[in-house]
């Protein structure tokens, strides 16, 4: 499957999980329907004066409903439900992080864990880049010795990367990048989103159960402070509490084992996708299985020892649950399975050492189709690229970080430098214009963060254009920790000096709609795009003005622009579309066409990025600019693209472009809108 299927297959699993959601309601309503009928009846069984009641649960009591005993209860548990899930929910509108801090997790930086953080942070910057995504935070369980990790967010915007201690002390660096990509394969293929709403539905159907472990807590910890227990009010009052709390948590166990059992259904199936996922992305299976060897042979294995670790078991990379209903029920596939899928050869733990078993899986190094660093891009090539995993972007992004310089590379972990970065991405190489933003920043900017700008001004402008969205990606998790305030700041300033003409006011746009898009969800509530068009027609005019702005890049003549537009055209299938004059294409009118287009099923996108690639295709050629547009406009609609390789670039235009000096090919430019406000060319982004 490629990304468009996974993200199909992400829609089907998360109906199936409210169908199966309402199925535990309606369950949980009649389980306690039936122990509240059944101790009433044998209340009145054994009752005296009663008038020959049916005995409990007897054929007769079965099939004799009382109603409205039964309204009572199904309006009793849908309450507890309902606000089980709307809490529940209110926490996760904090990301990925919730997870994260929930199991004590703390944010991994080189300063505080500099012994390992190191290779988990590269590994990490590595495959995120190569995927396309910005890399997503790293949170460290130090108090967990097993080996284990978990993705979790709404999406690659807000996610964040989990890894125990154990799992960072005991695993070799391929071993790590197995790992890492197996949740890098559950954030690109929509599996955290379902694990987030699993989180939400499942805890409102363990409400009874939470709400007589809370209860009955409380009631202990009441009665164990103070001194007036034994007087009969207090005392009967704290009986009846705890005989409430311990009913509510028998009852509630129903919903456990429900949640539990969905859980299990729904999980373990993606986790065969996602190991296949990780050998495609590393080109090595032996890592994934030497890191699922060093579990099952350790004493801990994955345990996670964490008490909230029951709530988000469906998350870690390996079971890490030893107890409990999700013990029972597993969350994850027996690890000789997860090995076996990876090397039929393989026996037991114990029937063959590591060695032998690292010799008998080379085969599988070459099994997974390959994708040719140095073959020419196409449209059909291109529109499989977003959320896919290759091993040459892998080491495309190894490459690429180490010829960036040390300074750049530290200032973009620093949230000084971070947006220092940002800064010179945006300066002008007219030396007028340059004269202005800095003067622009030096009034507005914070004073370090403007001193670090100059000090990082002269590294930068030797920096390949190629890497500039890289540089973004790279800087995006440091943002995220800005104060609202200094985003706020921020935000005016990327405004403030903005390019305006030529190819640059296209950089920044694109760098603007790549950040806006990963920074909005920290600082602000954005809504979730909702799934409104099923059909290519409601969206051709929006296709239409999309193919117009893309032929108008780098065309150089009318020609020229009108056949790229025609290549689109064939590619989307849809005959009657205008090529709109290029004084209409502005960045305003393009923010609200991918707005629109970003309300389209995964396969409508999928036709929409194969025009647009065609469109840019059209030539043959393809720049450095007309990549980052055409990464641009994936992102936005929520398909990540890796980058193009340089081999590939240089094979579409070898007489304008060498691998790393700055590029100066010519560009095309959107049109600003001189008959509106300023302030539209900056229109928000959704």
């Amino acid at each position: 499957m490629d990304f468009f299927d996974h993200q199909d297959q992400a829609a089907r699993n998360s109906r199936w999980l409210q169908y199966l959601f309402g199925i535990a309601v309606l369950s949980t309503i009649l389980g306690v329907y039936w122990i509240v009928a059944g101790t009433r009846a044998w209340y009145d069984w054994w009752s005296p004066g009663m008038a020959e009641p049916s005995p409990p649960f007897s054929w007769d009591f079965m099939w004799v409903w009382d109603w409205t005993l039964l309204g009572w209860v199904a309006l009793f548990c849908l309450i507890v439900i309902t606000l089980g899930c709307a809490v529940k929910f209110m926490e996760l509108q904090a990301g990925g992080t919730w997870v994260a801090e929930l199991l004590g997790g703390t944010r991994l930086d080189l300063i505080s864990h500099p012994d390992h953080a190191r290779a988990v942070f590269n590994v990490v910057e590595e495959m995120a880049l190569a995927s396309g995504i910005a890399p997503p935070p790293i949170y460290v369980l130090e108090r967990e010795h097993g080996i284990n990790a978990f993705a979790a967010g709404h999406g690659p915007e807000d996610a964040v990367i989990g890894i125990t201690r154990g799992a960072m002390t005991k695993l070799s660096r391929e071993e790590l990048q197995g790992v890492i990509g197996h949740e890098m394969s559950h954030i690109l293929h929509g599996d955290i989103r379902l694990n987030f709403e699993m989180i939400g539905l499942l805890n409102g159907v363990q409400g009874l159960g939470v709400l007589g472990r809370t209860i009955l807590n409380s009631s202990l910890d009441h009665s164990a402070y103070t001194s007036n227990f034994f007087t009969p009010v207090h005392g009967l009052s704290i009986v009846v509490s705890c005989v409430v709390g311990v009913v509510l948590r028998i009852v509630g166990s129903i919903g456990v084992v429900l949640a539990s059992s969905i859980k299990a259904a729904i999980s373990r199936q993606r986790e065969f996708l996602a190991d296949a996922a990780s050998v495609q992305f590393t080109r090595n299976p032996e890592a994934l299985v030497s890191a699922l060897q060093k579990i099952g042979n350790m004493k801990n294995g994955s345990v996670v020892n964490h008490r909230e670790a029951s709530q988000v078991s469906h998350v870690f990379f390996s079971q890490g649950i030893a107890r409990g209903f999700d013990a029972l029920f597993a969350m994850h596939p027996p690890l000789s399975e997860r090995i076996q899928r990876l090397d039929p050869t393989y026996a037991t733990f114990e029937h063959i050492s590591e060695s032998t078993q690292r010799q008998e899986l080379t085969h599988l190094s070459g099994n997974e189709h390959s994708f040719a660093a140095s073959e020419t891009p196409t449209p059909e090539s291109l529109v499989q690229h977003p959320g896919t995993h290759h091993s040459e972007h892998v080491h495309y992004m190894h490459d690429l970080l180490a010829h960036i310089p040390e300074t750049i590379h530290h200032a973009v972990h620093e949230p000084f430098g971070a947006r220092a970065i940002v800064y010179t991405l945006l300066l002008s190489p007219n030396p007028h214009i340059r004269a202005v933003q800095h003067n622009r920043l030096a009034t507005y900017a914070d004073k370090e963060v403007y001193q670090e700008t100059c000090t990082l001004e002269s590294d930068m402008l030797k920096l390949h254009p190629g890497m500039r969205l890289s540089l973004i990606d790279l800087s995006i998790p440091t943002l995220t920790q800005l104060s609202p305030q200094q985003y706020t700041t921020f935000q005016a300033n990327i405004l403030a000096i903005m390019p305006q003409h030529d190819h640059e006011a296209l950089f920044g746009w694109v760098l603007r709609r790549v950040l806006l898009r990963h920074l909005t969800p920290h600082f602000s509530i954005v809504e979730s795009p909702s799934t409104k068009y099923h059909a290519i027609s409601p969206l051709a005019h929006h296709c239409g003005y999309l193919l117009s702005a893309l032929a108008q890049q780098g065309k150089g003549n009318e020609q020229n622009t009108r056949q790229a537009f025609h290549a689109g055209r064939r590619a989307l299938r849809i005959r009657k579309l205008v090529l709109t004059p290029a004084s209409l294409c502005t960045f305003a009118s393009l923010d609200l066409t991918l707005h629109t287009l970003n309300e389209a099923t995964p396969q409508l996108k999928r036709r929409v990025i194969k025009a647009c690639a065609a469109c840019v295709l059209a030539d043959q050629r393809i720049t450095v600019e007309e990549a980052e547009l055409l990464r641009a406009i994936a992102d936005s609609l929520g398909c990540p693209m890796p980058p193009l390789l340089m081999a590939q670039l240089e094979n579409t235009q070898k007489d304008t472009i060498s691998p790393w000096p700055p590029s100066s090919t010519p560009l095309s430019i959107l049109t600003q809108d001189k008959s509106q406000d300023s302030s539209r060319h900056y229109a928000h982004v959704p």
